[in-house]
């Protein structure tokens, strides 16, 4: 059971990483439609803190204690949230990738077509705002009964 709760420690970590460069992209990504930053912003916000809560579930995995303090239930909730993070991470990405390009300035942005197409995205990108913030709350609830787990284990 230890090498699956190493396993998952490095999967969470990798997963949390990869929101993170998400969201610093998102960031960089919004001086296009105005509507369309402030959504962009949004979700960036969004993608940033559930990255961070996955970060911090993976250190109490990679903790001494997660050997005695991890169960097959908690692994298997950690798998399950970290699967769909990884596929709104996933789908967020891919909603900004199609409406962007390279401008004169070396930086993407909003394509003009993006802009013009992104009112009708915004229905998808409040769905996976609401996405990220119920995996986040499960996350934190996740990290919080590990981390009594942790405690009690420590004395």
């Amino acid at each position: 059971m230890m090498a699956e709760v190493v396993g998952l420690a490095a999967s969470i970590i990798q997963i949390a990483g990869a929101g993170a460069k998400l969201s610093v992209a998102l960031y960089n990504f919004t001086n296009s439609a105005a509507r369309a930053d402030q959504d962009v912003k949004d979700i960036a916000d969004d993608v940033e803190l559930t990255s961070n809560a996955l970060e911090s579930v993976g250190r109490v995995f990679e903790s001494e204690e997660a050997g005695s303090i991890v169960s097959k239930k908690a692994i298997q909730d950690a798998n399950s949230i970290i699967k769909k993070c990884q596929s709104v991470f996933d789908e967020v990405s891919e909603m900004v990738e199609k409406r962007r390009k390279v401008g004169k300035d070396g930086k993407k942005s909003l394509s003009v077509m993006g802009k013009l197409a992104w009112p009708m995205k915004e229905q998808r990108v409040e769905l996976n705002r609401r996405r990220l913030e119920s995996l986040k709350n499960s996350l934190v609830l996740l990290l919080h009964v590990l981390q009594l787990a942790q405690g009690q284990v420590r004395g």
